[in-house]
């Protein structure tokens, strides 16, 4: 899944609904989130991203994010969201 722009209070619920479409579908089986072209997370967004991967694991799946931006990464590391979401750099 390939995420652009900024994943903030103004898009949360599609990033939302696009998540659980793919976690409802069958499909969402491994996910792979890829942020290379986002230029801002927010608290609720990397909340958001936590839950689905947890959602996942749930399922028997899993849900990494792939390339996010320096400050979506530090937000994951400091409230500890890195064993819930894991963070694949493969393909810099």
């Amino acid at each position: 899944m390939l995420v652009s722009g900024v994943v903030d209070l103004s898009t949360e619920d599609l990033l939302a609904a696009c998540l659980g479409a793919l976690l409802d579908s069958g499909w969402g089986n491994q996910i792979v989130v890829d942020l290379a072209d986002v230029t801002f997370v927010s608290a609720n967004g990397v909340r958001l991203l936590a839950e689905a991967a947890g959602r996942a694991r749930s399922s028997h799946g899993s849900l990494v994010v792939r390339r996010p931006p320096a400050s979506a990464r530090r937000m994951i590391e400091a409230f500890e969201f890195g064993l819930a979401l894991p963070i694949d750099d493969l393909g810099l």
